[in-house]
């Protein structure tokens, strides 16, 4: 087992009651399935979806004072705080950066166990093994505990498999692209001015200069791309030349932390590359001379008549547009079009209508029920209350020797009633 400290990752903790649901609503991960031992791979983005930072979330055990941690870039840790702080508002959070007192530490290539900080998996790739946050103070004893050899942080970026020649083989690419870039424009100005005119004579007689409005724009565009040339006059010429590549630079976002990098390179390797790279083009503009400015393309339509596979697939563009065309165009759009008609208007209407016709017969027994049931029984408390009022309402006289009678006759009744059943 082999374990180094990554100078490069800091870490944050957020804590308070309503952490989990905090972070849950900003992160790409399901918090709510982070407990201790079991972290979760997340990130941070802007309301356009872009990547903040991204960070492993560590739940502490409650016994160790619980709370979440992010094991994230540390040059991101500040950037993390802040935006954090900007979402939390008012909820009861604490947000700090604790990348001064405490590492992260990775362990591969084996198992163990250590009380010297946090450990918890790596939640990728099983290869990347376990992680411990602690203070730096502690890496050696951690080591020896988990009994592993201490190695740095380059080890642990050299165990991923890489793939050495993708660089060159890119590099490659790029190359004769340049090369087919300059034999293809070249083609295009044989073909103009020197090549024989492939039209009939009555489009040739209509031939004329193109009218300022297009010509003046066009040679503003080649002036200004001279002037691009010798503003971006490589280092190895001219230390500090490349003016247009420090005038670009800022678009050169910070990628999940990391800044871009430039590799400088030997001067001989860079005049080597540049020296290949005009080479390749010269050879481009030379060929397309040599087959259509001379040649009147003779050698082009030999070679077709060679390789009439060949020619026709590259002649058709790969048949792209074809495809395209038969796939999407003549397919779904006519022959899948009934289909997809009919669809949209059984499923999709008849979802839409079954809904409203749902919403009418619902409303209409609702009304049922307020006009007969609710109605009814507020109208029927009502009608039983005048009823009530209606009854007693003549004895209310208003006369003070109808009240006297019914008082004296009142006592007269319990005086009777006393008398019987004493």
């Amino acid at each position: 087992m082999r374990a180094a400290l990554l100078p490069d990752r800091g870490v944050v903790k957020v804590a308070g009651a309503d952490v989990r649901r905090f972070l849950n609503g900003l992160l790409t991960s399901d918090v709510t399935k982070v407990a201790p031992g079991a972290p979760r791979y997340a990130a941070l983005l802007t309301p356009q979806g872009k990547v903040i930072v991204d960070c492993i979330v560590v739940e502490a055990p409650a016994k160790d004072g619980g709370g979440f941690f992010l094991d994230c870039p540390r040059a991101r840790a500040t950037a993390l705080v802040d935006r954090l702080n900007f979402y939390k508002l008012r909820a009861k959070l604490l947000v700090e950066d604790l990348s001064e007192i405490l590492g992260v530490m990775a362990a591969w290539n084996g198992s163990g166990a250590t009380d010297c900080g946090l450990a918890y998996p790596d939640p990728r790739p099983a290869a990347l093994g376990m992680r411990i946050m602690l203070p730096p103070h502690l890496v050696e004893q951690a080591a020896r505990e988990l009994g592993a050899e201490l190695a740095d942080a380059a080890a642990y970026e050299a165990q991923f498999p890489s793939v050495p020649w993708l660089g060159h083989a890119l590099w490659a690419a790029a190359l004769f692209t340049a090369g087919l870039t300059a034999f293809y424009m070249f083609r295009l100005v044989a073909l103009t001015f020197w090549g024989a005119f492939r039209g009939t004579k009555e489009q040739e007689a209509h031939i004329h200069e193109s009218p300022r409005s297009m010509t003046v724009p066009l040679v503003v565009l080649a002036s200004l791309s001279a002037i691009g040339g010798l503003a971006g006059i490589p280092s190895a010429i001219w230390k500090g030349g490349d003016k247009v590549g420090d005038f670009l630079s800022p678009i050169l976002l910070p990628l999940a932390g990391a800044h871009a990098v430039s590799h400088e390179v030997a001067a001989s390797t860079e005049f080597l590359l540049m020296g290949l790279s005009v080479a390749v083009a010269a050879g481009g503009i030379l060929l397309a001379f040599s087959w259509y400015a001379k040649g009147r393309g003779e050698t082009p339509a030999r070679i077709a008549a060679r390789f009439p596979g060949v020619y026709r697939v590259v002649s058709n563009k790969y048949f792209v547009d074809e495809f395209y065309d038969s796939l999407f165009v003549e397919g779904l759009a006519k022959g899948g079009g009934r289909l997809l008609w009919d669809f949209d208007a059984t499923v999709v209407d008849g979802a839409v209508n079954g809904a409203r016709h749902l919403t009418i017969a619902l409303s209409w027994i609702s009304s049922l029920f307020d006009q007969y049931v609710v109605d009814g029984l507020v109208n029927g408390v009502a009608n039983t209350l005048q009823a009530g009022f209606r009854m007693f309402r003549g004895a209310q006289t208003g006369r003070v020797q109808n009240y006297a009678l019914v008082m004296g006759g009142g006592v007269f009744g319990l005086v009777a009633v006393y008398l019987l059943f004493r």
